[in-house]
């Protein structure tokens, strides 16, 4: 079900950013970068988590 949502999701996005960028296209590029950026952290973020869960230290936290 969840994969359902996510897909969802992500076709509401693009509808709407290209919405955005018929009726202000610099707009909607900086929109896309911030969308970019976010997806690229929350990557970096994840693959952190799966790296130092496969090592064997703490799920949570900093270090």
């Amino acid at each position: 079900m969840s994969n359902v949502v996510v897909s969802g999701a992500e076709d509401l996005t693009v509808v709407g950013v290209l919405g955005l960028a018929a009726a202000a296209p610099l707009a909607a590029a900086g929109l896309a970068a911030v969308l970019l950026l976010a997806g690229a952290v929350v990557g970096i973020l994840a693959t952190r988590a799966v790296l130092r869960l496969r090592r064997g230290g703490p799920p949570s936290g900093r270090g």
